[in-house]
């Protein structure tokens, strides 16, 4: 069996990321629970954050693919020249969801047109979100 050229080791689902000029990438809207839209049907732009470790030096192939219940709602590819393996991260543009119902979002992967692998579920409902505005918290380090 050849070995992965790639581990992913995490993936976040937000609404935008930024790159700073310093190489820091800021993770703007970040989906920690399940994905709250106020009225159904809706329209979400959605980007990913996803860490990850690259372990080839060989170049290689990398399909990320969002989906929405049975529908593929995005697709993005992605080919690397890994000559310096180590630490990276992928972001992808927000990326269009749309849905006329409640339902389950899915991030899958491919490495070079292989099998594609579950990297993450979110649950997108109708609701409201509970704002904690106005709530403090104490100062660290204990005054």
């Amino acid at each position: 069996m050849p070995r992965v050229p790639l581990e992913i080791t995490n993936c976040i689902v937000c609404d935008d990321v930024r790159r700073e000029i310093t190489g820091k990438d800021i993770i703007i809207g970040v989906y920690s629970g399940d994905i709250i839209v106020g009225t159904l049907p809706f329209v979400l732009n959605l980007a990913l954050w996803i860490e990850c470790r690259i372990i080839s030096k060989n170049p290689f192939g990398l399909r990320i693919r969002v989906t929405f219940g049975e529908e593929k709602t995005a697709e993005v590819g992605i080919e690397f020249e890994a000559n310096n393996p180590g630490q990276a991260s992928i972001v992808t543009p927000p990326l269009p969801v749309k849905g006329k119902a409640a339902g389950e979002l899915k991030v899958e992967t491919s490495i070079n047109n292989g099998e594609w692998k579950l990297l993450k579920t979110k649950a997108v409902r109708e609701g409201t979100t509970v704002s904690l505005a106005g709530i403090s918290s104490p100062p660290l380090g204990g005054g």
